[in-house]
């Protein structure tokens, strides 16, 4: 399921295929979800085929995809810089520290500036929703130089390994 990356990874010499969501995934090694191809209550690639050895590698999805769709609490805040949990993961092969932090340009998955909504609860300051919670926030004025904006909070429990983490005590992965 490649969301314009088949024609970048063709280019880099990868050989790479486009499947649909009901295609019989049995055969592949790799599945690539590619950036906000996920959407909260659409069609979505059968994975259960990751016991028998299927790796899939997910690239930033929407916070709507993350959460309603796949049951994670994220966050929305522009990460600028990523550290490495697993340097000698093969994903992270000649991938230097200056790699994971200040990019150029601007993050394309979140707005520049978040929607917020007015609050009684806490005098006139302005919320957004987090998980369906009022949050007062403090302002967003642009993204730019962001690693990742929307942030996996990663659980407590289970087995969960990020192989790039950041944020306030490293408690998110990108």
């Amino acid at each position: 399921m490649l969301r314009n990356n088949g024609p970048l990874l063709a280019t880099m010499g990868i050989r790479c295929q486009a499947v649909r969501t009901d295609d019989n995934l049995s055969g592949y090694d790799v599945l690539i979800i590619g950036k906000a191809a996920l959407t909260p209550d659409g069609p979505a690639p059968n994975i259960m085929h990751v016991g028998d050895g299927l790796t899939v590698i997910v690239f930033e999805q929407t916070s709507k995809a993350l959460e309603k769709r796949l049951g994670f609490r994220v966050q929305e805040y522009g990460l600028r810089q990523a550290f490495s949990r697993v340097p000698d993961h093969p994903y992270l092969a000649d991938l230097a520290a200056g790699n994971l932090r200040d990019w150029r340009g601007t993050a394309t998955v979140l707005p520049s500036r978040l929607s917020y909504e007015p609050s009684n609860k806490y005098n006139g300051v302005p919320v957004v929703r987090w998980c369906g919670l009022p949050v007062p926030r403090l302002w967003r004025c642009g993204n730019r130089g962001n690693v990742a904006s929307v942030l996996i909070e990663k659980p407590a429990i289970g087995d969960f390994l990020p192989i790039i983490d950041g944020g306030f005590s490293l408690q998110y992965s990108p």
